[in-house]
């Protein structure tokens, strides 16, 4: 792994000792600020907990933020993920994560349970379409991921749920102990890192090879599991854009809820969902994709990742417009943002833009690594 200046300041969660002030002040003393009584600086964190860490270290590593965040009054804001990553291909040999949970097909590996099939996602209205494997490009070209998970699956949220019960009270009880004119070092939490249906994980006709080696090959709608398993509908023609939205607003929701309960105060929870209509032209056509609107739940706030053009003139975007019409003047947030601006100016004016149209509560500049 390459990091610049060094993997000292590389935070997967794994390395507890890495959270320390002199990473925390790190950040303050390169900005230059610490921002103002309208706006502040902060450092956003990722927790995969479904992922191939350590959990006893994850959680150290939680705790350990938490203290340089009240010790150096700098807010955080952290996602609990369980979406995007709950196996690695490329650590071991790739059997981790919660094979217990997506091992379907191979008998001989740790995990295997043919039931299983009922926690990834088909290519068809059952499970004798139940994928193995998927594909996933955030710019550097396809490669090979876990299945995808069925959002709609008892046992996948529910497991999602146990995980969380073993972090959000970390967070609770911290939140809990600061004065009330510290209780802003809590920027918020989301659950999960752009939740949504096809996006992240890609099924191509011929699953063996990545888009790239092969254009033509044509992409697979996904999304049948969640549709049926959530009692949407269970025949017919493929799984519709309102459809994939309700399955991500009622996952969203319920793992909103939980942490709710937990008793992470509404104002604190956010979501972190993708969204087609803010990426047009980035996705494989011929499918469809759900949209921003999958962002809004009664638990949370919606958040989606900009890059590029939202960015700068998220006023642009018919379908975010609409969106955020939808809840009003009701707070939103991007949990993941980056410009492609090339100058100090075009930053400026990207900055400016998002964080002054309409509420926006924050925006996550990604990554610091």
């Amino acid at each position: 792994m390459h990091c610049i200046p060094d993997c000292t300041y590389l935070w997967n969660f794994d390395y507890p000792q890495n959270i320390n002030t002199a990473t925390m002040l790190d950040i303050i003393n390169l900005v230059g600020t610490r921002g103002g009584d309208q706006r502040k600086l902060g450092i956003g964190v990722e927790i995969n907990y479904n992922s191939v860490y350590d959990f006893t270290r994850i959680k150290q590593s939680l705790q350990n933020l938490l203290l340089e965040s009240k010790t150096n009054n700098i807010p955080v804001y952290i996602n609990l993920g369980g979406f995007q990553w709950w196996g690695v291909n490329t650590v071991g040999d790739g059997w981790n994560g919660r094979p217990d949970l997506w091992n379907w097909w191979d008998s001989t590996k740790a995990g295997y349970n043919l039931n299983n099939k009922n926690n990834v996602e088909w290519t068809c209205w059952d499970n004798s379409c139940a994928t193995n494997k998927a594909w996933r490009n955030w710019g550097g070209g396809d490669f090979e991921v876990r299945p995808h998970p069925n959002l709609a699956s008892r046992a996948f949220i529910d497991s999602s749920k146990t995980k969380l019960a073993e972090l959000v009270p970390i967070i609770v009880n911290w939140y809990t102990s600061l004065p009330f004119d510290k209780k802003w070092l809590l920027g918020g939490i989301s659950n999960g890192t752009e939740t949504d249906i096809g996006g992240n994980y890609r099924v191509y006709g011929n699953n063996d090879i990545p888009f790239e080696q092969d254009p033509s090959n044509p992409i697979k709608q996904l999304g049948y599991a969640a549709v049926k398993t959530a009692g949407l509908r269970s025949s017919g023609n493929p799984p519709t854009v309102a459809e994939l939205n309700e399955v991500i607003s009622r996952y969203t929701n319920e793992l909103d809820k939980f942490v709710f309960d937990q008793g992470i105060p509404r104002s604190k929870i956010f979501n972190h969902i993708g969204g087609s209509d803010i990426y047009a032209g980035t996705f494989p056509q011929g499918v469809n994709y759900p949209t921003t609107a999958g962002a809004l739940t009664k638990y949370g706030a919606p958040g989606w990742s900009f890059y590029g053009d939202v960015t700068t003139n998220p006023q642009n975007f018919a379908g975010l417009t609409t969106t955020l019409n939808q809840i009003n003047n009701s707070e939103w947030t991007s949990p993941e943002w980056f410009t492609y601006a090339t100058d100090y100016n075009g930053w400026v004016g990207a900055l400016k833009n998002s964080l002054n149209y309409r509420n926006n509560r924050f925006i996550n500049i990604s990554n610091w690594e």
